[in-house]
């Protein structure tokens, strides 16, 4: 994604793919790009919205996805905050994929759930020990970072 690599489709019509369109699979608003995709798309837009939300911090946009990754670490968080970023990106792909392949429908909803589970079961994996359950990550995920800190 950094490397501006992934076939989207402003990449695929650079390299000679004919498409039916340009616009963004998500908004069906804007050409998609990269960034678009990622962070300024009305529906990722959305999705970040839940997870700030979630963890009570304030929302930047950047220009791009570099600025994007170095302004947003939160270092009061610890590295579980890069994993939340990883996942939500992941997801947002992933459900984007969807939309064209399986021709699944637009849910936000489904995206940043999806992603906040997925962080969650990477931590029970990685951590072992940790003793909060999903309703409790999902509901107090700055107690459940601040336990693992403390670790």
């Amino acid at each position: 994604m950094l490397r501006k690599a992934l076939a989207i489709k402003d990449n695929l019509s650079r390299r000679g793919v004919v498409l039916l369109n340009n616009l963004c699979v998500l908004c069906g608003v804007e050409e998609e790009s990269i960034y678009h995709m990622i962070f300024n798309c009305k529906i990722a837009w959305l999705i970040w919205g839940m997870c700030y939300n979630w963890l009570g911090v304030s929302m930047t946009n950047h220009y791009d996805a570099k600025s994007y990754f170095m302004h947003n670490k939160f270092p009061f968080l610890n590295v579980t905050s890069n994993k939340i970023l990883i996942a939500i990106i992941g997801e947002i792909w992933k459900h984007r994929n969807g939309c064209i392949f399986k021709n699944d429908r637009v849910d936000h909803v489904e995206v940043f759930t999806i992603a906040q589970m997925k962080v969650w079961s990477w931590l029970l994996a990685k951590e072992h020990v940790i003793n909060f359950s999903y309703s409790d990550w999902c509901l107090e995920p700055l107690g459940c970072m601040s336990y693992i800190r403390k670790r």
